[in-house]
């Protein structure tokens, strides 16, 4: 009988499941112009367990199902019950590189002061890479090239941390991103670590403008307003369209005229030779609303529109009925790549839609 208890135990034994024990850590090595991105963040994966990290003790557990928040990976340990391990670190200085935006243009004046191995800007909607590998010294005027997966490739970071950072980084706007090859901060200790990757990043935030750069616009455009109305379907805020073959026309023509039992024919359009593009207001509570269109004109292969939303006077009668105001443009010049709508009152640019 004892031996069928001992047996028994091995069998229990057997049952149990194995933990992973193998162990990762990424750590994300921030500096930047602003006060709250200076730190370093360090991430585990792997099993649940306890390991040590110089003087401290760390706990690993399973991550949150709904880790969406912050400085938070969706597939990292939580590490003594937080996301990450962090702590705040001095800015660099001086900084590895300078970004200056030049205005009414859509390329940027870059400025190398150590040895970087990327340059990726961000222009407040999308990502674009301004250089590869640079040595001190380097300066030019670039244009950036557009980058489909955001932050992802930059050093070392995996998808998942690319995306948190993207979506840390995003709301502050315009920025720019520079890998830093050799950040002078030493690897974190632990013991029994299958594998140690350590980016570090400088994030420059407020990107300047270099006035002494700009280039007036070279002429004035011919166009026209193709069509206006403002009773656009499936429209929530502003939204800005550069329309650049027909399957697009008629997408962009469907969405302006659907609430119409009758939508009109789509025009000829010569898309070699003519630039459309569309503005969307976005819903309103009532009528009142409107989109002013002033002027284009282009410089190379860049257009920029003067433009200004309307709104209705405090004490104007109008209808209470929802509206939704949009206007589509036909500009008289096919060879452009981006369209950059201003006001016209302070010449602040507000919105690019590319090609």
């Amino acid at each position: 009988m004892k031996y069928l208890g001992f047996l028994f135990l091995l069998f229990l034994m057997g049952c149990v499941p194995e933990v992973d024990s193998s162990l990762k850590l990424h750590e994300l090595v921030l500096f930047s112009n602003g006060q709250d991105l200076n730190k370093r963040l360090l991430y585990f994966y792997g099993g649940p367990q306890d390991v040590t990290l110089g003087q401290e003790q760390v706990q690993l557990e399973e991550p949150s199902p709904n880790a969406a928040e912050g400085f938070s990976v969706e597939n990292a340990l939580l590490a003594n019950g937080e996301p990450n391990l962090s702590r705040q670190i001095d800015r660099i200085s001086p900084p590895p590189t300078r970004v200056q935006r030049i205005p009414l243009t859509t390329e940027v004046q870059l400025e190398v002061g150590a040895r970087v191995a990327e340059v990726i800007y961000f222009d407040g909607l999308k990502w674009f890479t301004l250089v590869g590998e640079a040595e001190p010294g380097f300066v030019t005027r670039l244009v950036p090239k557009e980058r489909i997966n955001g932050l992802v490739g930059a050093g070392s970071l995996t998808r998942e941390e690319a995306q948190m950072l993207m979506r840390v980084l995003e709301p502050r706007g315009a920025l720019a991103v520079t890998v830093v090859p050799n950040p002078a901060v030493s690897p974190r200790k632990v013991d029994g670590v299958e594998e140690y990757l350590q980016t570090a990043l400088y994030v420059q935030l407020t990107l300047p403008t270099d006035i002494a750069a700009y280039t007036p616009p070279a002429e004035d455009l011919i166009w026209e307003e193709l069509a206006s109305g403002n009773q656009a379907v499936g429209v929530d805020k502003p939204e800005y369209v550069f329309i650049s073959n027909e399957t697009q026309f008629l997408n962009v023509w469907n969405k302006a005229y659907g609430s119409q039992l009758s939508v009109p024919a789509l025009p000829d359009i010569n898309f070699d030779k003519e630039t459309l593009l569309a503005v969307f207001m976005g819903q309103k509570n009532s009528g009142g609303y409107g989109i002013t269109i002033q002027d284009v004109s282009n410089e190379q292969t860049d257009i920029y529109v003067n433009m200004k939303f309307n709104e209705p006077a405090p004490g104007t009668m109008t209808t209470q009925a929802l509206s939704s105001p949009w206007v589509i443009l036909r500009v008289l010049r096919g060879d452009v790549n981006a369209a950059w709508f201003r006001d016209p009152a302070s010449s602040e640019l507000f919105a690019v839609a590319r090609r």
